[in-house]
């Protein structure tokens, strides 16, 4: 196996890009409202979390930035070259460890299959963004 050398910058840019998609997936422009719905919140519930989201915000970050890390490697790995390239990786990442581990909110958890659509298309926009970007940068 080959030594990989990553761009930081571009792992960096690839978890604020996650942060920006997922503003904008779960704000009432997208899906904010009906997600608000499933998940049991109303205004009051939202104000009320949004007021100690900081702590939140960083754990999610941090979580962009291993998910970027990780698909990084996998651009270099697979020697992604275009962003056809870059969404062949995304699609199957998606499918093989998002979905598959996501699906146990509507499996074991009782979660609206609705919820788990939106959430789970809200991690391919994520992942095709980032890997688009990695593969571009990296």
């Amino acid at each position: 196996m080959s030594p990989v050398t990553l761009n930081y910058l571009a792992i960096l840019v690839a978890a604020l890009a996650s942060m920006v998609i997922g503003f904008v997936w779960y704000s009432p422009v997208l899906f904010g409202k009906p997600w608000m719905k499933l998940m049991g919140w109303n205004e009051h519930t939202m104000k009320e979390k949004s007021s100690k989201a900081g702590p939140a915000y960083i754990m999610m970050l941090i979580s962009s930035l291993v998910m970027a890390y990780v698909l990084a490697h996998l651009v270099q790995f697979l020697d992604a070259k275009t962003w056809q390239d870059a969404l062949i990786i995304a699609f199957w990442t998606w499918l093989g460890f998002i979905v598959t581990t996501g699906s146990s909110a509507v499996i074991w958890e009782g979660k609206p299959v609705k919820l788990f659509m939106i959430n789970v298309f809200y991690s391919l926009a994520d992942v095709a963004a980032m890997a688009v970007i990695l593969t571009y940068w990296v």
